[in-house]
């Protein structure tokens, strides 16, 4: 292989790729921005050297086929995936394109643990670490023997995530009683997507899920650790991250995230989110992430910038350590408004809705003076949604929420 281009692949730009496309190209690294969705806000960054439309990861063969196709141009480059369809291409076949690039990704026998979510559970068991309690019917015949042992609300909740949202837009399916159960697991079956059926811990998004995001290095050293509050998610409850809060330290958090990261030994970056239990007071597992998202840009605020940590650990070999940081919210900001729009009538502390606004320190999932275009991309695609939606309404198309089944 030869050596080292500068040159760095984040495959996929949204928020996440965006965090790592705005880091890298500061630093004077040549971008290449890739993506299956031409759609995608991050496209349009000021430091995006080279814009590439693959084939959609999903079709693993194409997909390494096109990397290796380029090997010759790229060689030497970095890649930085942003999703979980690229993580798992790239793992599965690590082989054959370590040949040619640097991979972050870890090899299939560990990222198969993280990705899908049956496994995670597995080790958290192994690992002695609480989680919602979890159901694995395979078929209609299995979940019938399990319905009666099943506390509602529940959830049908992917093994792997990115599959089940591609196929129905939403993270999971909420069912209030037995029939809309039968009938929210029906569908992923249909679809050949395996499912698990989760317990629904209670409470509010409200500083109830506790996080932190950390970088091992190849070597097994701990580099950082940025740990993290979600206040609010979008949509309530089960939706993605849109305002969140840094803290200095979550102890427990901590020492629970390390012995599952060591049981495989893990090297690269994770982000692993628990949630607080109001009826024992005790942290349950939420899910684990290998790959890079919205609380990159929210490291690099609060000073790790953890794509810069990456590329050095990985392609110069030089490993640091970051420890401490300020305090800073992320916020996603059109998601966090057209929420509070929609739901300002239930907010009771109105100091809340505004705090992450007039902190000091602060940033956005897009928003950026310096960098302005993926953001005014991720306006006018929110305003052509709003126009569509509002014209089926007119028409008498309604609107449904998918991530609700009743």
């Amino acid at each position: 292989m030869s050596l080292p281009t500068g040159k760095v692949i984040v495959a996929g730009c949204t928020h996440g790729g965006l965090s790592v496309i705005r880091s890298l190209g500061k630093h004077g690294l040549t971008i290449i921005a890739m993506t299956y969705n031409p759609g995608e806000h991050g496209l349009s960054s000021r430091y995006v050297n080279e814009k590439v439309i693959c084939p959609h990861p999903k079709n693993e063969i194409a997909f390494i086929n096109f990397l290796l196709k380029n090997a010759q141009k790229w060689s030497g480059a970095l890649i930085v995936e942003t999703n979980d369809y690229y993580a798992t291409a790239l793992s599965k076949h690590k082989d054959v394109l370590k040949e040619h690039y640097r991979l972050v990704v870890p090899d299939w026998e560990v990222a198969q643990v993280f990705i899908e979510k049956d496994q995670t559970y597995r080790l958290a068991e192994k690992c002695g670490v609480l989680h919602p309690r979890v159901f694995h019917p395979s078929s209609l015949e299995e979940l019938e023997v399990i319905i009666d042992q099943i506390q509602f609300p529940t959830m049908v909740k992917p093994v792997r995530s990115h599959e089940f949202h591609a196929e129905f837009n939403t993270k999971l399916f909420i069912a209030y009683n037995a029939d809309e159960l039968r009938q929210a697991f029906r569908k992923p079956f249909s679809a050949h997507i395996p499912v698990v059926v989760s317990e629904i811990i209670p409470g509010t998004d409200y500083k109830s899920l506790e996080r932190v995001s950390m970088y091992i290095d190849r070597y097994g050293n701990i580099c950082s650790e940025m740990y993290n509050l979600k206040l609010r998610q979008a949509p309530p409850m089960f939706g993605i991250n849109r305002v969140s809060q840094t803290v200095q330290s979550l102890p427990e958090v901590r020492m629970q995230t390390l012995k599952l990261l060591r049981a495989v030994n893990f090297k690269g970056h994770a982000g692993v989110e628990f949630k607080r239990d109001p009826r024992d007071n005790k942290l349950k597992l939420i899910e684990i992430n290998i790959r890079l998202l919205a609380d990159t840009q929210l490291a690099i605020a609060c000073g790790i910038d953890t794509p810069w940590m990456i590329y050095q650990d990985i392609v110069e070999d030089n490993q640091f350590k970051v420890a401490s940081y300020n305090n800073t919210y992320f916020i996603h900001g059109l998601t966090d408004m057209i929420f509070i729009a929609k739901d300002i009538y239930r907010f009771q502390h109105f100091g809340r809705l505004i705090e992450p606004y007039i902190a000091r320190h602060k940033t956005f999932a897009y928003l950026s003076l310096s960098d302005p275009k993926p953001f005014i991309s991720e306006a006018c695609s929110r305003l052509w949604n709003f126009v569509n939606k509002a014209s089926q309404t007119i028409f008498h198309k309604g609107l449904k929420m998918p991530y609700i089944i009743r």
